[in-house]
């Protein structure tokens, strides 16, 4: 039924007994499915720019059965969006992290995010306004100002109960699991500044930028990250052409020991891991009429 699969979903996320899903082809931004029946539930974020109403696409962090938690690009603030619609602002942040790509509040002293100039994450003290920041990468240390922030980017998340935060690299082997804290409880660095390619006409990506992490899931037992395996965009592309496409969600847990590692042989754009049942949900980004799929592991 074409009137309740989403139309263009971006970001699935595993509650419970809900699945809901980032879709930027309706007239709310959330939909809200019961689990494992995928029955639509309701759907919720209104676009617009009206009381609670949302006007810009967001960043959708956090889900738990009752309130979904987003980052508003446009008013730099974390929201939280209840089940009966209802806004809630969490925490304007601060001139400094206006480019955040990523912010989720672990607890009420701390927030989170990355994508914002300063250092590969951040930690920002909610009562003082001190922000931490971890470093920029160490491989990325002789390039030009300009491009620090766009080769340190990265995809973040944390755990249900909000205990570990997570960052992992898109341009480089490397991952970082971190404490609420902002301590460092384990990083994997195999990064390489020779493993990419930077063009002369000072573009930042193109064909041969090598791509690394793409997506990431987090319990509160196991760390779940999809690897392209350092392939560049272009491999990518001619892969998926040919029917030779291969990436991999590797398992680890909260401790940085890898566990597994489940082999896929089509694209994902964005996934959730049920433990309880050995599966994966994940939205497929090469069909409009199927954008869902599952795999069993």
């Amino acid at each position: 039924n074409l009137k309740k699969i989403p139309l263009k979903p971006e970001i699935i996320k595993l509650t419970e007994s809900q699945v809901i899903i980032l879709d930027d082809g309706g007239k709310s931004y959330f939909k809200i499915y019961s689990y494992p029946e995928f029955n639509l539930i309701k759907e919720i974020g209104v676009k617009g720019e009206g009381p609670n109403e949302i006007a810009y696409l967001p960043v959708f962090t956090f889900a738990k059965d009752d309130v979904i938690e987003f980052f508003d690009f446009q008013k730099s603030a974390l929201f939280k969006l209840h089940k009966n619609s209802k806004l809630e602002l969490v925490k304007v942040l601060p001139p400094d992290l206006i480019e955040s790509q990523f912010v989720i509040k672990l607890n009420d002293k701390t927030i989170f995010g990355s994508g914002s100039k300063g250092g590969r994450v951040y930690f920002l003290n909610i009562e003082s306004g001190m922000i931490n920041y971890l470093p920029y990468l160490e491989v990325t240390s002789k390039l030009p100002n300009q491009y620090l922030n766009v080769f340190n980017d990265g995809i973040s998340t944390c755990t249900p109960d909000k205990k570990t935060a997570i960052y992992a690299s898109k341009y480089f082997d490397y991952f970082d699991i971190l404490n609420a804290d902002g301590s460092v409880r384990y990083s994997r660095k195999k990064a390489s500044i020779e493993g990419q390619k930077f063009l002369e006409d000072k573009q930042i990506t193109s064909n041969n930028t090598k791509l690394y992490y793409s997506c990431v899931y987090a319990t509160n037992k196991h760390i779940y990250l999809l690897s392209l395996g350092g392939k560049s965009y272009g491999e990518l592309m001619n892969d998926i052409n040919d029917d030779n496409f291969q990436c991999e969600i590797q398992q680890f847990d909260l401790q940085g020991n890898p566990l597994k590692c489940i082999i896929l042989n089509t694209p994902v754009k964005s996934f959730s891991v049920d433990e309880k049942n050995n599966k994966i949900i994940s939205i497929n980004p090469l069909s409009e009429d199927f954008p869902l799929m599952e795999f069993a592991f």
